[in-house]
């Protein structure tokens, strides 16, 4: 799981459904191995304990046993604790599955129920107080029992899941509503109505044998059978949407951390998604479907003689050819030395300038050698005779 995040009404009631089909199996043994002998049980001593009520003739005044009537209500008494008790257990039982859908552990009915009777004392201890605070709000106004309804909501999940104690677990509840009070009223309400409506459809065979004459064995059987029936399959479904409205106050108001609830749990394997969350998968990116290449586009056809070459590689044999390196003899060239010594030109015998300065200078690389000696003065004309 990447991160928690809070979620919407609809989203709470997919996520109460979807634990609710995940785990069926395990919330359903959870209660069912609880309530069904106590229900039973408290239809046989309802049985055992009918008085029969009449009318004296003589006076008007109705008739009874007075033991009888004793009998009946410690046996109804007697019934309800049982049914008390064993809700109890069976409440824990689910809120102990139900977590592990958050952590990634999956206990079975039987952990579960262990740790139900384990958490026994606190959970009664919780059901009298919040009981208590709900009759309060009735007394003091009827509008006014939503108040606690909504302060205590998430008490049940926060004495299970956070190991406090009672009063504390009803004050941590109170602070995680505050500031939402109307949504989580809201959330509550409507869960209620859910779990009315189901049980009334249940029911509509205990209406009908009311107005069909039947014996009140078969009506107690029947009444029972419906309220074993009705607990078994509401109580998980409430348990689940109090237990995700517990997750999204949390996540809401602290940025809650699931690793810590793990590690509460003794969950060791990674995290799931988030119930209720939706799921994002992103879609493969690739070509479109048939859309593949136009017709000419690849390597085609090739002509004789020239295969497909294999892979995207350089195709066997299309390397450089053979000579196309550097050519022998492409190196500095022999000969490049000093330049070759060229012979001296001729002297010029009619340049009045002699030799060029430097020119015939052997000190010279150019090989030209000393310069020429100077051409000799031309003769003199002879002097004449003397005396001629």
């Amino acid at each position: 799981m990447e991160g928690l995040r809070p979620l919407g009404v609809g989203e709470l009631l997919d996520a109460a459904f979807r634990i609710y089909r995940s785990r069926a199996k395990t919330l359903l043994l959870a209660v069912a191995v609880p309530v069904v002998p106590v229900v039973v049980f408290t239809s046989l001593v309802n049985l055992s304990s009918q008085t029969s009520f009449g009318v004296d003739p003589s006076t008007g005044a109705p008739a009874f046993d007075g033991g009888d009537v004793a009998l009946a209500l410690a046996g109804a008494l007697v019934g309800a604790m049982a049914t008390f008790i064993a809700t109890a257990v069976a409440t824990a039982a689910c809120f102990r599955s139900i977590s592990g859908a958050y952590v990634g552990d999956d206990p079975d009915w039987r952990t579960s129920l262990r740790f139900g009777f384990s958490r026994l004392g606190s959970v009664l201890g919780l059901t009298v107080l919040s009981g208590l605070a709900t009759v309060v709000g009735v007394l003091a106004c009827c509008v006014g029992v939503i108040v606690p309804l909504t302060w205590f909501a998430v008490a049940m999940p926060v004495l299970l899941v956070e190991g406090i104690g009672v009063t504390a677990a009803m004050g941590r509840s109170k602070r995680l509503a505050e500031g939402t009070f109307w949504r989580v009223c809201g959330i509550v309400v409507l869960g209620a109505i859910l779990a009315s409506v189901f049980q009334s459809i249940l029911a509509a065979p205990v209406a009908a044998l009311l107005v069909i004459d039947v014996g009140p064995v078969a009506q107690q059987l029947v009444s029972g059978l419906v309220s074993a029936i009705a607990s078994v399959l509401v109580t998980p479904f409430s348990a689940a949407l109090t237990m995700a409205l517990y997750v999204d106050l949390r996540v809401r108001k602290e940025g809650f951390d699931l690793v810590l609830w793990a590690q509460r749990l003794g969950a060791t394997g990674p995290l799931p998604p988030q119930p209720g969350a939706p799921t994002f998968v992103p879609a493969a990116y690739g070509p479109p479907g048939g859309y593949g290449p136009p017709p000419g586009y690849g390597y085609g056809t090739p002509p004789p003689g020239y295969g497909q070459p294999p892979g995207y590689g350089l195709p066997p044999g299309y390397g450089p050819p053979p000579g196309y390196g550097q050519p022998p003899g492409y190196g500095q060239p022999p000969g490049y030395g000093p330049p070759p010594v060229y012979p001296r030109p001729p002297a010029d015998p009619t340049s009045p300038f002699g030799p060029e300065p430097g020119v015939d200078d052997p000190t010279r690389p150019d090989g030209w050698g000393p310069p020429s000696p100077p051409s000799p003065p031309p003769p003199s004309p002879p002097d004449p005779p003397v005396g001629s």
